[in-house]
């Protein structure tokens, strides 16, 4: 099963049967730009992109905020998986 998909029904059961919430949280980097368009020979097409540095490798997938300061990271992997190692 993808990781994606364990931490989507994580994020489902958390939020149905907990008070607070539970956000996921990406590593690593994405692009962003002033704007995406259509092109027929390439698809879809970032104008003017621009590197966004997401949270450092090795942030937990999730992190839940609940009431009274309740605070629980979690970091999630399928048989595929592996653990960031520092150094």
């Amino acid at each position: 099963m993808r990781e994606s998909l364990i931490l989507s029904q994580i994020r489902e059961q958390v939020s149905a049967k907990c008070p607070g919430v539970i956000f996921r949280l990406n590593s690593g980097k994405a692009y962003g730009g002033d704007r995406v368009i259509d092109t027929p020979e390439y698809g879809r097409v970032l104008l003017n992109p621009r590197p966004v540095m997401l949270c450092p490798p090795g942030t937990s997938d999730l992190v839940y905020f609940g009431p009274g300061g309740q605070t629980a990271f979690l970091e999630v992997k399928n048989e595929k998986g592996r653990i960031f190692e520092n150094g």
